[in-house]
């Protein structure tokens, strides 16, 4: 799983949806976010699931380019802001594999 570095995005969309796992997501169906990055490269990425664990809200987002690829799964602490905006926090090093884990133990990958 990829992490990228801290990021600024807009949005427009409910980002309380909580995806199942396990199947086809079609781009008009999930909402998007779009991620500013510190390198100046901007990303739109479908919102695959959130998550809470350990106290703390988890997002998982999916570059919309590699719908397909699960190495292209991006993991961010989230906190809900006013007026519909959310606030990405890279997760600490030292958590991030067990946060990784709880994903995939919530939303396990059906392999075809």
């Amino acid at each position: 799983m990829a992490n990228h570095e801290n990021c600024h995005h807009d949005h427009d969309h409910d980002h309380n949806h909580e995806c199942c796992g396990g199947h086809n997501h079609h781009e008009e169906e999930y909402p998007v976010i779009h991620l500013d990055l510190e390198d100046g490269e901007s990303l739109d990425c479908i919102v695959y699931a959130t998550f809470d664990f350990n106290g703390k809200s988890y997002i998982a987002l999916v570059p919309e380019d590699d719908m397909e690829e699960e190495e292209g799964l991006l993991l961010y602490e989230y906190e809900e802001l006013d007026d519909d905006e959310i606030d990405l926090k890279l997760i600490d090093e030292e958590d991030f594999d067990s946060v990784a884990d709880e994903f995939e133990r919530q939303f396990p990958i059906e392999e075809e």
